[in-house]
This record gives C-alpha cells, sequence and structure tokens, in this order.
C-alpha cells in the first residue's frame, strides 16, 4: 500500500509520523483491498486538523477532523471514521454476495394466436374508426369558451394564428390549461 503524510504548518515529531503509517497499514487488515491513502495533518492557531483519503478497489473513503486539541486526537478521529466507512463497505459487498437471487422464471403468457407462415395470407380485420373531427380554426381564448361551455375535459383545435393543432384543457375548478406545439 502507498501511503502519502503530509504534515502542513508544522513539524510532526517521527514517533507520531511512525505511529500514523503503522495505523494506515493497519487499514488493510480489515480485509478490503486498499492501494492508497493520502493523510494531511494542518496546524492552525494550536488546533489540529486531520483529513484522509482512501482509495480502494473501485471505492474510496474520505474523513475528516476539524479543531482537535492535539495531533493524536485528531488522527484517531479520523481513521475511526475511514475505519468505519471501510467496513461498511465490506460488509454491503459481502451481503450482496451472500443474498440468493431471485430465480428467473417466466411468466404465463396467454396463448397467442398463429402467426400465418409463408404463403398463407392472414385475414385482414376491419377496425372502425374513432370518432373522427374536423378541428376547427378558433382563436384560444374562443377554444376556453367552448371548453367552459362543455361538458368534455379537454378541446383539441386548430390554431388560427399558427394553424398548429393545440389543445385546451380544464386544469382546477377554475383555470384553464393550454397546450401547443
Amino acid at each position: 500500500m502507498h501511503i502519502e503524510l503530509h504534515a502542513r504548518r508544522f513539524d510532526l515529531p517521527e514517533r507520531a509520523r511512525e505511529d500514523i503509517l503503522e495505523r494506515a497499514e493497519s487499514l488493510a487488515d480489515i480485509g478490503f483491498d486498499i492501494s492508497d491513502a493520502v493523510i494531511a495533518i494542518e496546524e492552525s492557531k494550536g488546533r489540529f486538523t486531520a483529513e484522509m483519503t482512501v482509495f480502494g478497489k473501485r471505492a474510496s473513503f474520505h474523513a475528516e477532523t476539524h479543531l482537535a486539541d492535539s495531533v493524536s486526537v485528531a488522527v484517531d478521529a479520523t481513521f475511526s471514521k475511514v475505519q468505519r466507512q471501510v467496513r461498511r463497505h465490506k460488509d454491503r459487498i459481502q451481503d450482496s454476495r451472500r443474498r440468493p437471487r431471485a430465480p428467473r422464471v417466466a411468466e404465463d403468457l396467454p396463448d397467442l394466436p398463429d402467426i400465418p407462415g409463408e404463403g398463407e395470407e392472414a385475414p385482414l380485420e376491419i377496425v372502425p374508426a374513432p370518432n373522427l373531427f374536423y378541428a376547427k380554426p378558433m382563436s384560444v381564448e374562443e377554444a376556453a369558451l367552448q371548453l367552459d361551455m362543455s361538458d368534455d375535459d379537454f378541446i383539441t383545435f386548430r390554431n388560427a394564428k399558427t394553424d398548429d393543432v393545440n389543445v385546451v384543457f380544464k386544469h382546477g375548478a377554475d383555470t384553464v390549461g393550454w397546450i401547443h406545439p
């Protein structure tokens, strides 16, 4: 595992550096494939901020701890957050592998009519046309008045200005909506 450790605005004692690197290497013992870790510790006005990003196989984890009184407190809090994230991710992966998949069963399909083979002609079925109407040209205001006078929920009409097909519809109790291309 490749580990980068950055101390900003202060000198990190060698003993603390060794402890942090040892602790970072222990993340690999969790059992998740971790390839890289980047740890940054910053000091500002006597307070410490620790930030850690861990890169693993198909996942990365990030945690921060702000305004800790000492380096060890900041690092411990950050490591525990990352460990929790890695364990949760590992458990989630294992649970999805343990869960039995639902068997794929073909649904009972209704009997469909036979499709005529080559040389056979299927009888044509005559379907009556739905109610056809002539969309007369009118203005949007005129269509809204027509809608108010009718019991229909919508009216399709040809807009007299644009010559496009438009729709006015009842929207609530007192309002009318207008759909135009």
